[in-house]
């Protein structure tokens, strides 16, 4: 008994050695492993009936696309899809990104149209809407999962929220769109904000505007926070509008500043915007921008969602809406006679690297509070990447075929290609 009992302790005193001797070796640490992030992502891309316009889908070369209502999928090459009465469920990889872009020289949906394709979600944004005596405005709720979809729509002008009841509860079917029109909801001569909630499914909303001037479709604008940011108000001459929504039930205070290539400052007549709790409130800021391209910064003493509204010399109009920060990675389709903007309100210097048609990536620097313009002259895909967490970017759009107008794509977030771990190895955990 005596002698089991000395092997026992000396068995434990020599395990507490060894252990004792490893916690000395130091463990070691492997930085910047770049790990492979696989998955999926899915938009929908809103489209219009050919006869009225000439509408193409422009996605990630390789990725998939239905026809809202159909099962079968066809493979998007880099000229992009026909498109037609219904909106396309594009699905690619997590670099994927798509817009829609289309023109009609003459009828009801005259102007050059643009906008960027979007995830469904629970909730969305539209501001900027018009539905007066001269523009109609109506809401395309698109649902591409095979269950219906319940949304309930919120709209603010002016005046404060619009007591409207035939726009709640409303039943969005599985695959298929649902039309609603603002004109028997509301009439107001200055601009309103829709908030589209799903209380069962997920839907993907576009409001589509039109005008005697110019028609367009109207995006997506990011969530209502205390700071947001707008990429993309074009150059040249015409109306800028501001445009911002206060879904809150406190009067929220705005600063705004305008980010040039010269660099910030406040818009004479803009520096400061009120607006009532749960209103729209608009202002014109072209004067004070003086015909440059920029992008828009917004502070606020409340969460405030906004958007610019721009029109062209002749007529046609743009919806350019506050979007979050791009930071990732994206293969972004491009059109001829385009730009991209970059928008940069952070305090550091932002670093985005372009890369058209799998080409030499290219590093672009935006200083901090500043806004620049790359103008896309050949190619038919760019791959932008960046890791700052402010930078902002859109497209901006001239001509489609043989349209000339102005429309704004707002890109962004972009999706993740490739992520860092640094795995710390510990000699202790090592296999015998």
């Amino acid at each position: 008994m005596k002698l089991r009992l000395s092997w026992a302790v000396a068995a434990l005193l020599i395990c507490g050695l060894v252990a004792t001797g490893l916690s000395w070796i130091g463990s070691s640490t492997v930085h910047a492993v770049p790990v492979a992030v696989t998955g999926s992502a899915t938009v929908v891309c809103p489209s219009h009936e050919p006869a009225l316009v000439a509408t193409r889908v422009r996605a990630t070369s390789g990725s998939t696309a239905r026809v809202l209502g159909s099962a079968s999928t066809v493979t998007v090459t880099l000229d992009g899809l026909t498109g037609g009465a219904q909106p396309y469920v594009v699905t690619g990889d997590q670099s994927l990104a798509a817009l829609s872009v289309g023109g009609a020289a003459a009828g009801p949906l005259k102007g050059l149209w643009a906008t960027g394709c979007d995830a469904p979600a629970v909730e969305q944004t539209l501001v900027g809407l018009t539905s007066d005596a001269t523009h109609r405005a109506f809401l395309l709720i698109a649902n591409p999962d095979p269950a219906q979809a319940i949304v309930d729509v919120s709209l603010f002008d002016a005046s404060g929220r619009v007591q409207a009841a035939g726009a709640r509860g409303l039943v969005v079917l599985g695959n298929s769109t649902r039309t609603l029109a603002l004109e028997p909801l509301v009439q107001a001569a200055e601009p309103v904000t829709a908030v589209v909630r799903a209380s069962t499914g997920r839907v993907r909303t576009v409001a589509r505007v039109e005008g005697a001037g110019g028609a367009d479709w109207v995006g997506t604008a990011a969530p209502a926070a205390p700071t947001v940011v707008i990429a993309g108000v074009p150059a040249g001459e015409g109306e800028r509008t501001l445009i911002v929504n206060n879904p809150g039930p406190r009067r929220a205070t705005v600063s705004v500043v305008a980010l040039t290539a010269q660099g910030a400052f406040a818009p004479a007549g803009a520096e400061s915007v009120d607006v009532n709790a749960e209103s729209t409130t608009s202002v014109r800021i072209d004067s004070a921008l003086r015909g440059d391209v920029s992008g828009l910064k917004l502070t606020s003493s409340q969460p405030v969602s906004a958007a610019v509204r721009a029109t062209s010399t002749d007529g046609d109009v743009a919806f350019s809406p506050a979007r979050p920060a791009f930071a990732g990675r994206s293969v972004v389709p491009l059109v001829p006679n385009s730009a991209l903007v970059l928008t940069n309100p952070g305090e550091s210097e932002a670093s985005v690297t372009i890369a058209v048609d799998e080409g030499t990536a290219t590093p672009t620097l935006v200083a901090p509070h500043t806004t620049i313009q790359v103008p896309v002259t050949t190619g038919r895909s760019a791959e932008l990447a960046t890791s700052s967490s402010d930078l902002r970017i859109a497209m901006i759009v001239t001509q489609v075929d043989q349209v000339k107008g102005i429309g704004v794509v707002a890109l962004g977030p972009g999706g993740i290609a490739e992520s860092t771990v640094s795995p710390t190895l510990d000699p202790r955990l090592a296999p015998a």
